[in-house]
């Protein structure tokens, strides 16, 4: 088995929010960057609609504790954005002493989409969180429940080849969490060019069992309908201008229902 070669001084970049599913995330960023022996910074989004929502005169929060209601203003917003950055921080000292890394939090106000792109550009290894709303959550539970039974287990692990330096690493390191989970490893190939990078893939994945998934180049669309179907742990995407799809399609952004790793 040919293993692709990690990138010296490797970056890693989880991009976090308020939200409860980013501490899992946190988490998994924690266990690629071990694996990597990279640096972890967590980027914590401060969503800028939420302060913009805060001077509505209408708006209000629910207590966490006691489910009173209350009015929403700025000061309010500032005041629970800041504990939450506190508790990442706290989490990022616990996986850094757990798991022997270095670690850092950055704190940046403005919107998780376009934060998380910047990031993107700017580092190795890129984590999101799922930022689905809840009707594509809704959507994706319903097309799991018409799914034929395939008995319990984890939900497939999820990646994109298309031979590329970076493909390769995506690869890898979705080969490595399939196996550590228990879960099926899916690799989505551009149909014009199957039997070629199938090949290779196993090349590389050696021993470890796989299932290929054949699309038409470019349609990124059937691949998240596949997604959304069958249910997905985490999607590793290869960065960078792929023979399948070009460029990231911004609405999976948008749609997909699973933790989102972007590799350079």
């Amino acid at each position: 088995m040919n293993e692709p070669q990690q990138k010296s001084g490797t970056r890693v970049t989880v991009v976090i929010d308020a939200s409860r599913s980013s501490v899992d995330t946190l988490k998994t960023a924690a266990d690629i960057a071990a694996r990597v022996q990279a640096h972890l910074m967590a980027l914590f989004i401060e969503d800028i609609n939420l302060f913009s929502l805060a001077e509505l005169p209408f708006a209000r929060e629910l207590d966490r504790t006691s489910g009173a209601s209350r009015p929403l203003d700025r000061h309010a917003v500032t005041r629970a954005l800041q504990a939450d950055a506190e508790r990442i921080r706290q989490l990022l000292e616990n996986e850094s002493a757990q798991r022997q890394i270095k670690t850092s939090l950055k704190v940046v106000r403005g919107h998780y989409v376009s934060a998380a792109m910047q990031a993107a550009e700017e580092t190795d290894v890129v984590i999101l969180s799922h930022v689905a709303g809840v009707r594509l959550r809704t959507v994706a539970a319903r097309m799991q429940r018409r799914r034929p039974a395939r008995g319990a287990g984890p939900r497939p692990v999820w990646t994109v080849f298309d031979g590329s330096p970076a493909a390769q690493r995506a690869l890898a390191m979705a080969r490595d969490f399939s196996i550590e989970r228990g879960a099926e490893l899916v690799v989505v190939i551009a149909r014009r060019s199957f039997k070629r990078l199938a090949a290779e893939a196993k090349d590389l994945l050696g021993d470890a069992p796989v299932r290929f998934r054949a699309i038409a180049g470019g349609d990124a669309g059937e691949a998240l309908r596949a997604i959304l179907a069958e249910g997905s742990s985490m999607f590793f995407w290869p960065r960078g201008e792929s023979s399948l799809f070009g460029k990231l399609p911004a609405f999976l952004l948008d749609e997909l229902v699973c933790p989102l790793i972007i590799v350079s």
